[in-house]
């Protein structure tokens, strides 16, 4: 993954292992993964319909927490955003407008999806936004859709809970002193953040999903992997 110019994050994938294939490099609940090393993704699927997730089980409860008015969240969120001259993604807006698209995706660490009342402030760029879309059961990581207005929205994850526009600005580092094209310390990932881990929301919901699938495949349901979830797995034999 190349970063987007005006991206200021080192690149990190925070996840889960797969066991077996990718473990953890000590006991953890998230390692954090560089992201060249990442297998290949069928990306000439996403085309923002989410039709490689339409013939998937729905899982009971969903990974979601949120009122039934996520449409109307969610055109208050796009609202929001081009009042600020950013625009929310269609495939974010397709797939956490539909309860049947988010029941597909399930969580060994109980990540829950939710929407926000309104648009978060980044502490480091006034004119960007995060909408703040998925949290780890016990908020220890937390992932954000990210709209900048010098380059195309990302998905970040960091340990941090963000305020609101209605909040007074809290005092950051300029930006230039943020600017990395360098992947996070897999040593000391928590004294970063956040961690840019993917370009686009549908490859970062398909990872999440595929991997989550092949924990639950080895760990829990004891069933033979897909021979998609195989590939993916065994890329790191490779």
């Amino acid at each position: 993954m190349t970063t987007p110019r005006g991206v200021p994050f080192p690149r990190a994938w925070p996840s889960i292992e797969l066991p077996g294939y990718r473990d953890h490099p000590e006991l953890a609940t998230y390692s954090f993964f560089a992201y060249e090393s990442l297998p290949p993704v069928p990306s000439e699927h996403f085309r923002g319909d989410f039709a490689w997730l339409k013939g998937q089980p729905i899982h009971d409860p969903p990974a979601a927490r949120w009122a039934e008015d996520a449409s109307t969240r969610l055109a208050a969120l796009a609202g929001e955003a081009e009042a600020k001259g950013l625009t929310i993604p269609g495939p974010f807006l397709t797939f956490m407008a539909d309860p049947e698209l988010v029941g597909r995706i399930r969580s060994c660490t109980d990540c829950y999806f939710e929407l926000p009342d309104r648009l978060l402030r980044p502490p480091w760029d006034p004119r960007a936004a995060l909408v703040h879309f998925l949290s780890d059961s016990q908020e220890c990581l937390l992932w954000y859709l990210y709209l900048d207005p010098d380059s195309g929205p990302v998905v970040l994850a960091s340990a941090d809970i963000y305020g609101d526009f209605s909040e007074p600005a809290p005092e950051a580092d300029p930006p230039e002193t943020l600017h990395h094209d360098e992947p996070a310390d897999a040593d000391s990932p928590w004294d970063e953040g956040p961690w840019l881990c993917s370009t686009s929301f549908e490859e970062f919901l398909y990872r999440f999903w595929i991997e989550n699938e092949i924990w639950y495949a080895i760990s829990d349901d004891e069933r033979p992997l897909t021979d998609e979830e195989r590939a993916y797995a065994e890329h790191y034999a490779t």
